[in-house]
């Protein structure tokens, strides 16, 4: 029987070659770049069907819903593709001065959160500065990183006592029969298949990577173009591209 490692390498594997294929046939470019991470997406979405492991031994839907942002609260990392996808739909789905509004929101949030390891952001926060917190939503749901698509919990008590009343570490919650993150392998996948096409993905942290994004001109063409634009983006203590 294969364990879960075994089908997680498998999948690798697969999604690698997809990935690799995908870029030989269409080149490394904006669109090619969004129609792999629309993929990506669109796996996630199926998610919601899954079954999940509970604190209590049993197995239960995701208890996840809009209007729960506990998780909204600590480090969200990200790459490259995901950032300019991101930007886009910011740039598409707001009027100018709303724009400007959010933007000045998550440059000054980067004041406080850059250079702060997860752990920092969990016990002191602040908030995601992309979440509403009127409805306390995610303003850019269907834009929303591939990280935060693969958090999957199946306890809201869980939740609220790891995110929201610190009573436990998220860091340690992969441990812990109420929490998942099923985003590596979609991430790692898509970094070697760039990598092998001469554009290594680093792990950004999404506030300093928006401000990256928004502080230059043509900000995709340039990293097209080999240059680093995220080269004071990347996530705490991750300064070696994804492998």
């Amino acid at each position: 029987m294969k364990t879960v490692e075994d089908r997680k390498a498998a999948a690798l594997a697969f999604e690698a070659r997809f990935a690799a294929d995908h870029f030989s046939q269409h080149g490394v470019t904006r669109q090619s770049l969004y129609s792999l991470l629309e993929r990506y997406h669109q796996a996630f979405d199926a998610m919601g069907d899954v079954r999940l492991p509970t604190p209590a031994g049993s197995l239960a839907p995701p208890a996840c819903s809009k209007g729960c942002a506990y998780c909204c609260r600590t480090i969200i990392v990200v790459t490259a593709p995901e950032v300019f996808y991101l930007a886009d739909h910011i740039g598409r789905s707001r009027l100018p001065a709303a724009h400007a509004e959010l933007a000045a929101h998550v440059r000054a949030t980067d004041q406080v959160t850059r250079g702060k390891p997860g752990d920092r952001r969990w016990s002191s926060g602040p908030s995601c500065p992309l979440l509403d917190e009127a409805d306390q939503a995610c303003s850019v749901y269907p834009a929303r990183p591939i990280a935060c698509r693969g958090v999957l919990s199946s306890s809201l008590e869980g939740c609220k006592a790891a995110f929201a009343n610190r009573a436990s570490d998220p860091r340690f919650a992969g441990a812990r029969p109420f929490l998942f993150q099923n985003s590596e392998v979609f991430l790692r996948a898509m970094a070697i298949a760039l990598a092998a096409a001469g554009h290594p993905l680093h792990r950004l942290e999404l506030n300093a990577a928006l401000v990256a994004v928004w502080s230059v001109d043509n900000p995709m063409d340039r990293w097209l173009r080999g240059e680093d634009i995220f080269k004071d983006a990347r996530a705490p203590g991750a300064s070696a591209p994804i492998s």
